[in-house]
């Protein structure tokens, strides 16, 4: 197991390759289980566990039938199993990087003033997660990082639309009983 997470941080710094993987069925459900998890805990930050779930799910869902159409359009399907399980093994990689700064992230939301300093480090950690999706991308499709971050790109987008189609953000009332009851959550967790 140990091995299988230092594959995963060694992709997440673009210093291995999804074919790095083994391409076994408990590989892939062992790294979908850890994105799971490390996604659900991030989200349960300010999420029920309901909606922690759906867009968990969701965010597991449509990256691996995006990869799946990519890899069918060029007759690749035999990476599936390597690629998702790099994608998902590297989610958990940057979701565990994230945790610490999620609490500041959400309270950034409800607020009026945002902290900018969370706000560059989410978007590092967003620009993080698209290389290493095109450095994914690149490897199991054989194309140019240029292509790579394009499709990276485009399935994030893809992602975020679903998952809001899906579970819609409610809307946030900014009043200071918000703010307590976010800091009283997050000192019961």
């Amino acid at each position: 197991m140990t091995a299988l997470i230092y594959k995963f941080v060694q992709i997440s710094l673009l210093r291995a390759v999804p074919q790095d993987l083994p391409g076994q069925t408990l590989v892939l459900w062992l790294s979908v289980a850890m994105a799971a998890l490390t996604g659900i805990a991030g989200l349960l930050i300010y999420y029920s566990v309901g909606e922690s779930l759906i867009r968990t799910i969701t965010v597991l869902v449509v990256p691996a039938v995006f990869l799946y159409v990519a890899l069918s359009m060029k007759n690749l399907r035999s990476r599936f199993i390597q690629a998702y399980t790099a994608m998902c093994g590297t989610s958990a990689v940057v979701y565990v990087v994230a945790l610490p700064f999620l609490p500041a992230f959400f309270e950034a939301i409800v607020a009026t003033q945002h902290n900018k300093f969370i706000v560059y480090v989410i978007l590092l950690l967003d620009i993080w997660t698209v290389v290493v999706t095109a450095h994914i991308l690149k490897h199991t499709l054989d194309i140019g990082m240029a292509s790579g971050v394009s499709m990276a790109i485009a399935m994030m987008v893809m992602t975020l639309v679903v998952v809001e189609i899906v579970s819609p953000m409610q809307s946030v009332d900014l009043s200071p009983q918000v703010s307590l009851t976010f800091k009283s959550r997050l000192l019961s967790v």
